[in-house]
C-alpha cells in the first residue's frame, strides 16, 4: 500500500501560493456535487476519494485571506479568482480541503503565477456542459502531452493543465489525462512523491478560517453514539456488550491523547480503537450500524480518510486497516 504522511493544517491562512486544493463536498450537497460524486464512486483511482469534488490553486493572499484561481459554474461561470472566504460564503460553509504542496518552492511560484494570468485573462473559457461530460468517458490513466490551457474547460482540467506545463521537465510531472476528474487528480497528486499533504477539517461556520479540532470532534461524536447505545442496553444483552465495548476502546482512544500532542494522530488512533467495535451489529439488519455511519460520516467531512489498495472506489474511515471485517465495507 502506497503511504503518503499527512499534516494537519489548522487554519486556511496556512495555504501557500502554489498549492493544489481538493475540495470536499459541502454537508448538503447540491445536484452538481451529488452528481459528481455518484460518478466517481464508480470509477478506480487508487488513493482518490470520490467526495473530492472541486480543485483549484492558491495564488497568494490579501487582506481577507487566500486567493483562489479556478474554473467555476456558478455566478461568475467561467476562470475566476476568488477569495476562499467568498467561495466558503457562496456555499455556506468552511468547507474542509486537502492540499498538496510542491516541496520545490520555486516551482510553487511558478504554478501559482501561472494560475493567476489564466484565471485573470479577458477571454472566458468555454464552461460548458459537454466539458465535464468528457470526463465520465476519458481514459483518466492515459497522459497526453502538456500544451496550451484549453479554453473547453473544468476545474480539474485547468488544475492539471497548470500543473502539467509548470512541470512538464522535471520528475514530478502529473502522469494523467488533462480531462480527468478530481477524484483522479487527488489519486495522481497522493503518489506524486514531489507533493506533501496537508488536511485541513473546515467547520460549519462560514465565516471561519480555522478547522475543527479533528480529535475533539470524533470524540464528542462517538460519546453521543455512546451515549444513545446507553439508553438502549437495558433492551438487549447484544446492545450491553457493544455499549461495554465502545465504551472501552474510547478510553484506549482517550490513553493515547493523553501523551500525543498531535490531533491528526489522536483522531487516527480513536477511530482505529472505536470504529470496530461500532460495526458490531446487534440486530437483522445487513447494512452498517447507525453509530458506525453517524461516527464514519463525520470522519469524512473531516477530509480523514483511509486510501486501500485495490478497492479505492471505496471508502473507510481511515484507520480501520487493522479490523478485516471493517475493511470489507464502504463508508
Amino acid at each position: 500500500m502506497s503511504t503518503k504522511n499527512m499534516q494537519l493544517m489548522r487554519s486556511n491562512d496556512q495555504l501557500k501560493a502554489g498549492d493544489v486544493v481538493l475540495f470536499r463536498s459541502i454537508y448538503h450537497k447540491n445536484w452538481g456535487q451529488t452528481f459528481i460524486g455518484y460518478y466517481q464512486s464508480l470509477t478506480n483511482n487508487k488513493h482518490g476519494h470520490y467526495e473530492t469534488v472541486h480543485a483549484g490553486i492558491c495564488v497568494g493572499h490579501d487582506q481577507r485571506g487566500p486567493k483562489i484561481a479556478h474554473v467555476t459554474g456558478g455566478k461568475i461561470f467561467g476562470y475566476a479568482v476568488q477569495n476562499l472566504a467568498d467561495i466558503n460564503a457562496e456555499d455556506q460553509e468552511n468547507r474542509s480541503l486537502l492540499v498538496y504542496r510542491h516541496k520545490d518552492a520555486q516551482l510553487c511560484e511558478i504554478i501559482a503565477k501561472k494560475a493567476a494570468d489564466i484565471a485573470k485573462q479577458n477571454q472566458k473559457p468555454q464552461w460548458t456542459f459537454s466539458s465535464a461530460f468528457k470526463l465520465l468517458f476519458t481514459n483518466s490513466m492515459s497522459a497526453t502531452a502538456p500544451g496550451e490551457i484549453s479554453l473547453s474547460t473544468v476545474c480539474s482540467k485547468f488544475t492539471i493543465e497548470i500543473l502539467q506545463q509548470v512541470t512538464k521537465n522535471s520528475a514530478s510531472y502529473l502522469n494523467i489525462h488533462a480531462t480527468s476528474t478530481p477524484k483522479a487528480l487527488e489519486a495522481e497528486l497522493f503518489k506524486n512523491q514531489h507533493y506533501d499533504l496537508f488536511i485541513y477539517t473546515g467547520s460549519p461556520d462560514p465565516k471561519s478560517n480555522h478547522g475543527l479540532d479533528p480529535y475533539a470532534t470524533l470524540k464528542k461524536t462517538i460519546t453521543e453514539e455512546l451515549n444513545r447505545l446507553e439508553q438502549n442496553k437495558n433492551n438487549s444483552q447484544y446492545v450491553m456488550n457493544k455499549y461495554l465495548q465502545v465504551k472501552a476502546a474510547l478510553f484506549r482512544g482517550d490513553q493515547f491523547a493523553h501523551d500525543e500532542q498531535d490531533d491528526l494522530k489522536k483522531a487516527h488512533h480513536l477511530l482505529r480503537e472505536v470504529m470496530p467495535e461500532l460495526a458490531i451489529n446487534t440486530g437483522y439488519n445487513f447494512s452498517k450500524p447507525t453509530s458506525y455511519k453517524n461516527v464514519a460520516d463525520q470522519a469524512r467531512r473531516l477530509g480523514i480518510f483511509k486510501w486501500e489498495e485495490g478497492r479505492n472506489y471505496q471508502q473507510q474511515a481511515v484507520v480501520c486497516a487493522s479490523n478485516e471485517h471493517v475493511r470489507r465495507h464502504t463508508l
